[in-house]
């Protein structure tokens, strides 16, 4: 019960990030089902956002991949104590 609680008290920060980027990528064109899956398999919401970005710019897709992926690789090594 007690990580339900946490969960959903997590849903109140990341629920209205997660509200502008489909916001962001409705206006982009994105279909609704890729800005959710894009939601789900990015954990790293900046990692969103900058590959949102070069997308919009048209940069070559394999550029997108490992930005995004840099960016998401290095979250987990800024949380260790």
């Amino acid at each position: 019960m007690e990580g339900l609680l946490g969960d959903f008290a997590i849903c109140f920060v990341v629920g209205p990030y997660d509200m502008v980027f489909g916001v962001l990528a409705a206006e982009a064109g994105l279909d609704v089902y890729i800005s959710v899956a894009f939601s789900l398999a990015v954990i790293v919401g900046a990692a969103q956002f900058t590959a949102l970005s070069l997308m919009l710019d048209q940069v070559l897709t394999v550029v997108v991949i490992i930005v995004g992926l840099t960016k998401n690789c290095a979250w987990p090594s800024i949380q260790q104590p």
